[in-house]
Parts: structure tokens; C-alpha cells; sequence
């Protein structure tokens, strides 16, 4: 169920340039499953993303699973120290896009950095920016609901 909240999220906000809750809710799934099931959930995540989008290449996949899992990793360790967190998802906006730089940079044939990340920094920004926004609004209440939802799930 959470595979397919993130998926959908993902898909309706397409028309937004990197406007979305996946780094939202891969930090808030982090905080609350165990790491080896955010490593499947990822990778699901990564390959349903890229069927949808038409980008089925491992050059654009893979440096989106260890992005992701980056997050995830992080995530977790700060799971309870909220400001730490934000800041990093923030950060994640910027970061996000560095990691497609080495595959960008093969698949274009252009071999320098600059041009690319000043480039790829207004959409980095953005993705910065709502990060915090979504993080600061809804991610102890969807905390909250996630931990409640888990523990009631594991009684039963």
C-alpha cells in the first residue's frame, strides 16, 4: 500500500517540475519500517517510476536507487531528530540532482560539470524548497498516523 501511495503521488504531480512527496514520504517510511524493507520498497519504487516514465535505462535507474537509499539511510538515523532531518531533506533537493551527474555526463558526451549543474540548479531549488515546505507542514502529523497505523497492524 505505501508502494502504491508513493507511486500515485509521483504520477500526479508529474506536471509540476520537482514538486512531489517522495522525499517526504521515502524520510517519513525510513523513520518508521526497517531499513531492508525501504531498500525493497526503493527499488519497486524506482522501477514502477521509470516503467511509467518511459525511462526504463539503467543509467538514469541506478543513480536513482542510491539516491534514494541515500535518503533512506539518513532518514532512518535521524528519525527523531527532526530539525537534522528537514535540513537534509532540504539539502536532498540539491543533492538529488548531483547524483545523475556522472551518467548525464556519459550520455551526453559533455565531460564538464559547470554547464550541467548550473543547468539543473533552478529545478534543484525548487525541489529544495518544497522539500522544507512538505517537511515542516506534514511530517510529524504523518509520523504520528504512520507509527499509530504500524503498531495497530503488528497487534492484530
Amino acid at each position: 500500500m505505501l508502494l502504491a501511495v508513493l507511486v500515485a503521488q509521483e504520477e500526479l504531480l508529474v506536471l509540476i517540475p520537482n514538486v512531489s512527496l517522495t522525499p517526504l514520504l521515502i524520510v517519513l517510511y525510513a523513520a518508521v519500517l526497517p531499513f531492508h524493507f525501504m531498500v525493497l520498497l526503493v527499488m519497486s519504487y524506482v522501477l514502477l517510476d521509470s516503467m511509467f516514465m518511459g525511462t526504463l535505462d539503467l543509467m538514469y535507474m541506478i543513480p536513482m536507487v542510491f539516491a534514494w537509499l541515500t535518503l533512506c539511510f539518513f532518514g532512518r538515523i535521524w528519525k527523531d531528530k527532526f530539525i537534522a532531518v528537514t535540513l537534509f531533506t532540504f539539502f536532498f533537493g540539491f543533492l538529488y540532482g548531483w547524483f545523475f551527474i556522472p551518467t548525464k555526463m556519459i550520455m551526453l558526451d559533455v565531460f564538464h560539470v559547470w554547464p550541467y549543474l548550473l543547468s539543473d540548479l533552478p529545478f534543484e531549488a525548487i525541489m529544495a524548497v518544497s522539500n522544507l515546505i512538505l517537511m515542516v507542514v506534514l511530517y510529524r502529523p504523518l509520523k504520528n498516523v504512520l507509527t499509530r497505523l504500524i503498531r495497530r497492524d503488528i497487534r492484530e
